[in-house]
């Protein structure tokens, strides 16, 4: 059986870098982030500084390119594009982050980011007690 996916994590959070680092490979992307509206961090596909730098200027980008600094976003993106999807993960509004070259984003993004964060069963295996 062919495995598509080459790296794993139980970790949701890593789960979802990981699975965001292929997206941004795919849509050959300099990185991708999922982020809130406030631009908070939830998940991103490279280093966790510019990852989080990137979270903070998507609620803007989302705007219009007119909202962003281009100072700030220089220092950031390097003269790259960013670009925006709106997405609904576990009922909640957020937005995934792109830097690079306009693009398409794939349809499945959100289920799978949908699928990956999902609350897991918790419950603890424990087996009878033998008196």
């Amino acid at each position: 059986m062919f495995e598509r996916r080459k790296a794993r994590s139980s970790n949701p959070c890593e789960a979802a870098g990981l699975f965001l680092k292929q997206i941004a490979h795919d849509a050959q992307l300099h990185r991708v982030v999922l982020a809130t509206h406030e631009g908070l961090l939830i998940a991103g596909s490279s280093d966790a500084r510019p990852d989080a730098q990137l979270a903070a200027l998507a609620p803007l980008a989302d705007e219009g390119p007119e909202r962003v600094d281009p100072a700030l976003a220089w220092k950031i993106t390097m003269g790259r594009p960013i670009m925006t999807w709106p997405v609904t993960i576990r009922g909640r509004r957020l937005l995934i982050a792109g830097l690079g070259q306009p693009t398409k984003l794939r349809r499945d993004v959100g289920d799978g980011l949908d699928r990956i964060l999902a609350p897991r069963a918790c419950a603890p295996q424990v087996e009878p007690v033998a008196n």
